[in-house]
């Protein structure tokens, strides 16, 4: 027999059974967890959302998990999907940069006139000078600035070591076993009270 919605009266009080993993459709599972996701934001916690939805703490618990694992995914598509659309502007920058570079290397053609006199009289003589280009040097930055870019983006320059320092940035900060055991309670604390943690790998 299902539980999920089974009620009994007892002294005036109506009692409502929680819901378990079992007893849910896979329809009602993806409804519960875009409702506890959406209470979730808001601030509830699990015992909140429990007490909501007629679910226990702890099934709150896995089907947050679940929820969470699904914005990692959902993250990580949209990453790279945006990832993607940043390259291809650079690459078509790079483009326009490398057709600027050559555009600005090709021979440049200048009209000139000269004033003449000869038997008929004075008239203007005009001609064509040409004058070689080396490029204009920006072009290249431009390129340049494209492919550390795109380096960047791809994760492919080397990594570097930063050294962590004290907030005025004049000494090494050296963390002690003290200050990592107090910042690791306050967390743990911080945790429990926020979300009122119940659920496996929570401790």
């Amino acid at each position: 027999m299902d539980k999920c919605s089974e009620a009994n009266s007892q002294g005036g009080q109506i009692t409502v059974m929680s819901k378990g993993r079992k007893g849910r459709s896979p329809d009602q599972i993806r409804k519960d967890r875009a409702e506890i996701a959406g209470l979730y934001l808001q601030g509830w916690t699990q015992a909140e959302i429990g007490a909501r939805l007629g679910l226990s703490r702890q099934q709150i618990g896995y089907d947050l998990e679940a929820v969470r694992r699904e914005w990692l995914q959902s993250t990580l598509m949209d990453f790279h999907a945006k990832k993607a659309e940043e390259l291809a502007r650079i690459d078509r920058l790079e483009r326009e940069y490398w057709a600027a570079w050559e555009a600005s290397r090709k021979e440049r053609q200048t009209t000139t006139t000269e004033q003449t006199t000869d038997a008929e009289g004075e008239r203007l003589k005009a001609g064509i000078r040409k004058v070689e280009q080396t490029g204009d040097p920006r072009y290249l930055a431009g390129v340049q600035w494209c492919i550390e870019q795109r380096c960047k983006a791809l994760g492919l320059n080397a990594p570097q070591k930063v050294a962590p320092t004290t907030p005025d940035g004049r000494e090494p900060y050296r963390l002690t076993v003290e200050d990592f055991t107090q910042a690791r309670n306050r967390t743990a604390e911080w945790r429990r009270e926020r979300f009122n943690l119940t659920g496996p790998g929570t401790n």
